[in-house]
């Protein structure tokens, strides 16, 4: 059985996803990360690579998109708090 698809108009109706910042444009980058040779699954060291979404606006990752906080706090878009 396909599964359902998404409409123009479901689109259309949905909430925008935006950068902290307030940016709404977004291009994907690469990261990698080093698995010691303790953790992997080979028993040797790896390197694995990520697809990061980051805020053409700001050039940080939006918080929304790290859900399993694999990407450091400093790559990561602040709330800015206006006074």
């Amino acid at each position: 059985m396909a599964a359902p698809q998404i409409t123009i108009e479901q689109v259309k109706n949905s909430k925008q996803i935006l950068c902290d910042c307030g940016g709404a444009m977004f291009s994907e980058k690469m990261m990698f990360k080093r698995i010691s040779a303790i953790l992997s699954t080979s028993g040797k060291e790896e390197v694995y690579p990520m697809n990061v979404i980051v805020c053409e606006s700001c050039g940080e990752v939006p918080t929304e998109f790290n859900p399993y906080k694999l990407i450091p706090e400093e790559y990561l878009a602040k709330k800015k708090i206006n006074l």
